[in-house]
């Protein structure tokens, strides 16, 4: 927001007569009589180190008497209620709040702005409470540094105070502000704490108009006024990063104790959320390992949303900052940070936090989002950690079931086919228990085989990515029948295969084993290629390819294939089998997919490393 008209230049020697007559009108203005710029200078030269203590008070009331006379005391008084909003305010919209009902009761005016620099100084930035606006309204108003045009950005670079009576008529540019925040006339001063300007004063709409005298009256007050600003941003700060530090902790505690993601997003994210005040938190997980935590705290404009969202899917070995400034006086922009979460050097995920009204980040609250993508780095890992234990207890068990089998029930089915040759030796030939033994014996043979199968794949290691399970299959098959085989999977299909259901990826591996053993079985010579592609959003499709002398099934399909697409169609999957264009046969396996894990949501409030900061302005 800019509220100033442009420098003109400025006759020292202007008349002082304050006669209605007299003021400076059409936004001409006024660097204010040699008495007020001294009193001005010295309250630039000479602020107050604290806001209480009788002599501190009447020493910069020291002024005099024309200007302030006989309300020396009420200035005095207006002093001590500064300095007392100073130790007692816990909010920043409440201490402008209170500080307002103090300088337009002693400086007779309707309204007053506060604008302090960013951290960065790049801009001043309006306080909650700033002309009795909305929180949206006030965090609007953004003036540049280096916006020579404006009044506040020339008197918090100059430390001299600038008036003007006629804004509207001279300020086309910013009347829509104006309008809004109801601004008639207004006088900007500077705020010096410390011997620091972090800020501007702004009071407005006296009622006869400012004066040059009104810079010398309000002048001395202003130190007491930057100090107590000061203190309360202070005060804030260091409990915003008590809670957020408690919190922290409590977030890491909580991984040491195993708990999983999905429990951090429905209890203390949904704190660190209100602490910071965030308006969303994201925590997007690379290659779907895991599903998204998203914590809304109140309502976002859609757009807003979509576009933070869109960003914080984005993988990045770096913070990133964004900035959307205001560009209006209803429009409170938005702020953003992408932190990665870094695993052995490797990013994993993201966090990402956004602010609106667009309020950037301090710098505490910047590393406290570092320190929370290093807790989620911290959680990542304790859960793959808990996933490797869970897949070696299972593959243990997996071979402990195997040997069993092996040891114990392979054994009875060999005794049992011996028992029934030396059965079938000792009856003479002709014997009506023949044809019963040789049946008996054939089941035991099938049963050996189905035992063999079992064997070996409990053996095997339990593998979760469909992408790693085919190059496992296609080995094999390679392996047994000294056949090239050639694995290929879409890149969009590895970036979400960890999340394909285990029906679905045990259907597809099915097929693709069926079809090259098929393939090495009955196309003679060949080689084959496994295709996995993600065609659209909503299904997969799997092509194995030879290139030999064809197989088609006849009319009468095997049990093989029955239960392949008994298989498919369990998961809502098909298959086709055809031959190809000059030769071979092409299996064709399609199945539905869902967009990977649906977000885990928590609202709150019933709504349903080192920094290494890149600007990215215009979307969040």
């Amino acid at each position: 927001m800019n509220l100033q008209p442009p420098l003109e230049p400025m006759n020292p020697q202007r008349p002082t007569d304050h006669s209605a007559s007299q003021r400076p009108q059409h936004g001409e203005l006024s660097w204010g009589s040699p008495m007020a710029q001294d009193a001005a200078r010295r309250a630039v030269r000479e602020p107050p180190d604290q806001c209480s203590g009788s002599p501190i008070v009447a020493d910069h009331m020291a002024l005099p008497d024309r200007v302030l006379g006989s309300a020396a005391s009420s200035a005095i008084a207006a002093a001590q209620g500064i300095a007392d909003v100073g130790h007692t305010a816990i909010a920043t919209d409440e201490a402008v709040r209170r500080l307002s009902e103090i300088v337009c009761a002693y400086a007779h005016v309707g309204t007053i702005g506060i604008a302090l620099w960013s951290e960065s100084r790049e801009y001043l930035q309006s306080l909650p409470g700033s002309f009795n606006a909305t929180p949206s309204m006030a965090a609007s108003s953004q003036i540049d540094a280096d916006d020579r045009q404006s009044f506040a950005a020339s008197v918090a670079l100059t430390g001299i105070a600038r008036f003007t009576n006629t804004p509207r008529e001279t300020l086309s540019e910013v009347r829509d502000w104006l309008q809004a925040f109801e601004i008639e006339n207004f006088l900007t001063v500077p705020l010096i704490a410390d011997g620091d300007c972090i800020g501007v004063l702004q009071l407005a709409n006296r009622p006869d108009g400012f004066t040059n005298e009104d810079v010398g009256v309000i002048s001395p007050l202003c130190g007491f006024i930057a100090v107590t600003i000061s203190q309360v941003l202070q005060r804030i700060t260091l409990q915003r990063q008590e809670a957020l530090s408690e919190l922290i902790g409590a977030m890491a505690r909580e991984v040491v104790s195993g708990s999983h993601l999905e429990e951090l997003s429905t209890t203390l994210f949904a704190d660190f959320c209100q602490a910071a005040d965030t308006s969303m938190v994201v925590v997007t997980f690379h290659a779907g390992s895991f599903p998204p935590i998203i914590i809304r705290r109140h309502d976002l404009d859609a757009d807003t949303e979509r576009d933070f969202l869109e960003a914080s899917k984005r993988p990045r070995k770096s913070a990133h900052t964004a900035l959307t400034r205001p560009s209006r006086a209803d429009d409170a922009g938005a702020f953003a940070i992408h932190a990665p979460i870094m695993v052995g050097g490797r990013a994993e995920g993201t966090i990402s936090t956004l602010r609106v009204p667009g309020i950037p980040f301090s710098s505490m609250e910047t590393k406290t989002i570092l320190r929370l993508s290093n807790v989620m780095a911290l959680a990542w890992a304790t859960e793959h950690y808990q996933l490797q234990r869970a897949r070696n207890d299972l593959m243990q068990e997996r071979q402990r079931i195997a040997d069993a089998l092996h040891d114990e029930v392979a054994q009875y089915l060999f005794s049992g086919e011996l028992t029934l040759q030396s059965m079938a030796y000792d009856l003479p030939p002709g014997s009506s228990l023949l044809p019963r033994i040789d049946h008996a014996q054939k089941m035991i043979t099938q049963g050996q085989l189905a035992l063999r199968d079992s064997i070996q794949e409990l053996a095997q290691p339990v593998i979760h990515d469909i992408s790693e399970r085919l190059l496992t299959a296609a080995a094999l098959v390679q392996h047994q029948f000294d056949i090239f085989v050639e694995v290929t999977v879409d890149p969009e299909v590895l970036a979400s295969s960890r999340t394909l259901p285990a029906p679905s990826s045990n259907a597809l591996v099915q097929v693709a084993r069926e079809a090259m053993v098929n393939a090495a079985k009955h196309a003679g010579p060949c080689r084959i290629t496994v295709d996995l592609t993600r065609q659209s959003d909503e299904a997969l499709t799997l092509l194995v390819v030879d290139n030999g002398t064809g197989y088609l099934p006849d009319g009468k399909p095997g049990h093989g294939l029955e239960s392949l697409r008994r298989n498919l169609a369990a998961v809502g999957g098909t298959l086709s089998i055809s031959a190809g264009s000059e030769s071979g046969t092409i299996y064709r396996a399609v199945i539905p997919v869902a967009g990977g894990h649906e977000p885990v949501v928590a609202g709150v409030d019933n709504h349903a490393s080192t920094l290494s900061a890149v600007e990215e302005t215009g979307r969040v």
